[in-house]
Order: structure tokens, then C-alpha cells, then sequence
């Protein structure tokens, strides 16, 4: 199976089998497509050891149609095949998937059998998004880990992008918390220099939206991506397909990716904007966030993190969603007459998009859908908080306690700025 294979929503009955034998492979069955099971064809068997249960094989029947249900008659003769096979121990149970839907009936059938499942492709797709064993090990490691014990809640100063809005926070976690769960600006920027808790703060939220997932207080599905590693991929696509492997440990289609992201399934943690390529301008800053642009116009939440140096002025930003706007917006069936470059520019990209059907731009992203938060430097109480958390250390390492620890940095010359930032 390739990983080309992304989603088929149309095609042919063939691709739609190749689909779901895929989507069983990501789900860590061992697929045979086409073989012959007591006699009889199956489109598919997957099979997978369960520890407590054993060998698990299903039989999966694809039903593929331009159109209409599948009907409650089709369900009965899967059924008689299934039970036929399970009789001679061949599988454990039947599953039929479809593009389209189930009859009523048919649905109704299937809820006094007890070995036959119907299922969407959208429903078998979800399934991939069961994440508690891979957010369970997260957790566990985040919390052997030093900063968890060591964290110190940031301040910050948090405003509409504009600025015309500003507010402080003493907690930025808590402040970007109730912006995730009650907003609906779409996007938030965090500017904060070098060493000053950027990527420290995306990590604590993950590990806030994993543990409140395995919970099952939230369907939310953080997920950490690392521009610092966009430039060695062909394109976002590709990027992302690294990205789902590495943070979630599967390969999930990217139109599943897609559509769950559009139902607002994601919150999508973006760190280090300023590290997606090295030589950078204002024409490729542009560029660059038009690349990520799809990642944070639906409904699901983004954060990007960037330095604020890496932008020349608070204007420019501005820009950058005005371009993007302009880049995006729908085409018109007659564009105006060009008379400069940028309306050249504008006719082409209608002449060249009409012709791709079904084309829908991306939605728009006004002022009022981001916001911008900027991390404050340590203060001499937050500073005193982390110093005191190490003071077991201190006695073991120096043999003397936090305060006189504390007494010593500062009086460094030139350290007592670089303990403001929480890379201390």
C-alpha cells in the first residue's frame, strides 16, 4: 500500500477497496485483499492479535456506489456469509463499509446481529483517531520529565491584532485555555524572543488537551508541529503526512486529516514561525504563512509562535491577512479589465481556477479572527518560585539552599537578564 493513497470520495469501486484495505493497514491489521475464504471471494480480511482476546480476523465487505443506501437485503446475505465462515472458525466477525449510507432498514437489521458491523468509510476513518495509547504515553513522559515539576505559569500581555484591545494575564496557560474552549478567533499569534518559554508553553498545552482526551472531557486532538523541520519536505502535504506519523504514530489520510480539521477535531499547535526557512522577507514571510494558511481558517484552533523581531512592524501582519485574503477570495465570473500588474495577476488566477471544478476558496481571515499574545520576561517572583522548587538540588550539588543560589546569579554580571526568561 502506498502512502499516496490519501482519501476517495469518488472514482471507482477498485479505489474505494484500495482505500479501505489502507485504512485497516493504518489501523495495524495485516490485509489480504481478494482471496478466497471456504470457497467464497472476500474483498478483504484483516486480521490482528489483541492481547486478552487472541487472533482477531474480520471480513470486510466494500459497498461502493455513485449513489443511493445500501439496502437491508445486502446486509442479510453479508450476514448469512458471515455466520457461514465463523461456523468453521475461519473469521471472528463481518464489517460492511460503504462511501454512501445504510438503508434504515438495513441499519435496523444490523442491531440484532451481533457479528456483523456497518460502517461509513467516515466511521472507519475516525477510528484512526483513537489516541489514547499514544496520548497516554505522551503523558507519562511528560511527567518524568524535569519541566513538569519545574513549570512556572508565564504572564503575558494579550491584544486583538490591531492592538487596539489589550489585556495582562499572570497565567497564560489558563488565558489561552478559555480563548480554545469559549472563542471564536481562529488564530492566535505568541511572540516571545529566544528562550523565553515559547515552545515550553505549546508542550504544557498538549499535555493539558492529552490528559482532558483521556479523560474524555475533550474530543480535541492537540498536535505539535515543528516548522523548524517544514524545509526539508516537497510540500505542506508531505509535511504533514511527517507530522501525523511522528506526533501520533500512524498514518492517517490527509483527507481524513482535513475533514475532522473542518469540524474543528484539531487544535493545531504551531512553534517557531520564524524557524520554517532560514533567509527570509517580507515577500516570504507571505508566502510561508499563505503555505500554513489552511492549517487555521476552519474551525479548529491554531497557535503559532514566532519572534517578534521576525516581523519588521505590527503592520505587517495586517498585510499578510489582507494578501492572504486577496489570494483566496472567490473568483469572479468577469474580472475587470487589467490595466496593472496585480489585476494581471488577479484575471489569470480567475481564468485558471474556473477551470477546476468544483473549486471553493478558502474561507476568509478577517482582523477579528486572530489574536496576539506576548510572553512577559520572569519577575523577581516567579524567578524565587522556580529557584525554591530546586532547592533540594542545591543542598545535594553546593551545599547551600536556594537563597543563596539566588544571591550569587544575581550578583553575575550580565545574568540577571538572562534569568528573566524561562529558559532559566
Amino acid at each position: 500500500m502506498t502512502r499516496s493513497v490519501d482519501n476517495v470520495t469518488d472514482g471507482s469501486y477498485k479505489d474505494f477497496e484500495l482505500y479501505v484495505a489502507y485504512l485497516y493497514e493504518s489501523l495495524g491489521f495485516r490485509v489480504e485483499r481478494n482471496v478466497i475464504l471456504g470457497g467464497q471471494e472476500a474483498d478483504i480480511v484483516a486480521s490482528r492479535f489483541i492481547p486478552g482476546l487472541g487472533e482477531v480476523k474480520i471480513l470486510v465487505e466494500c459497498k461502493w456506489r455513485r449513489a443511493g443506501s445500501v439496502s437491508n437485503q445486502e446486509v442479510f446475505d453479508f450476514h448469512s456469509a458471515v455466520a457461514s465462515l465463523r461456523n468453521r472458525h475461519l473469521i471472528t466477525r463481518g464489517v460492511m463499509v460503504t462511501n454512501r449510507i445504510f438503508s434504515p432498514d438495513a441499519l435496523s437489521v444490523t442491531r440484532q446481529l451481533d457479528d456483523v458491523e456497518l460502517l461509513t468509510v467516515d466511521a472507519l476513518e475516525n477510528q484512526l483517531f483513537d489516541l489514547r495509547q499514544v496520548f497516554r504515553s505522551f503523558s507519562e513522559s511528560y511527567q518524568q520529565s524535569a519541566i513538569f515539576t519545574s513549570y512556572i505559569p508565564l504572564h503575558a500581555t494579550w491584544h486583538d491584532a490591531d492592538g487596539r484591545s489589550t489585556e495582562s494575564s499572570t497565567d497564560v496557560e489558563g488565558l489561552i485555555d478559555n480563548w480554545i474552549q469559549n472563542s471564536s478567533v481562529s488564530l492566535i499569534s505568541i511572540l516571545a524572543d529566544y528562550g523565553s518559554g515559547k515552545t515550553t508553553l505549546l508542550e504544557r498545552l498538549k499535555y493539558l488537551y492529552v490528559n482532558r482526551y483521556l479523560l474524555g472531557e475533550s474530543r480535541l486532538i492537540p498536535l505539535f508541529v515543528a516548522l523548524k523541520r517544514f524545509g526539508v519536505h516537497a510540500n505542506l502535504d508531505d509535511f504533514l503526512r511527517y507530522v501525523l506519523v511522528n506526533e501520533l504514530e500512524r498514518q492517517i489520510p490527509l483527507g481524513a486529516f482535513w475533514r475532522v480539521l473542518k469540524e474543528g477535531g484539531f487544535l493545531i499547535l504551531l512553534d517557531g514561525f520564524d524557524e520554517m526557512t532560514a533567509a527570509v522577507d517580507a515577500e516570504k514571510r507571505r508566502d510561508n504563512l499563505l503555505l500554513l494558511s489552511p492549517l487555521f481558517r476552519y474551525s479548529s484552533k491554531a497557535i503559532l509562535t514566532c519572534r517578534p523581531s521576525y516581523f519588521v512592524s505590527s503592520a505587517e501582519h495586517d498585510n499578510l491577512v489582507e494578501a492572504l485574503n486577496r489570494l483566496n477570495a472567490p473568483i469572479t465570473s468577469k474580472p475587470a479589465l487589467a490595466t496593472d500588474a496585480s489585476q494581471r495577476s488577479e484575471a489569470l488566477k480567475t481564468h485558471l481556477l474556473s477551470r477546476i471544478v468544483d473549486y471553493k476558496p478558502l474561507p476568509l481571515l478577517g482582523r477579528t479572527s486572530t489574536k496576539v499574545v506576548t510572553i512577559s520576561s520572569l519577575n523577581e517572583g516567579q524567578i524565587d518560585s522556580f529557584l525554591r522548587r530546586c532547592d533540594l538540588d542545591y543542598r545535594v550539588r553546593c551545599n547551600c539552599g536556594w537563597e543563596e543560589v539566588r544571591k550569587f546569579l544575581f550578583g553575575v554580571y550580565d545574568l540577571r537578564d538572562l534569568m528573566s526568561r524561562p529558559i532559566l
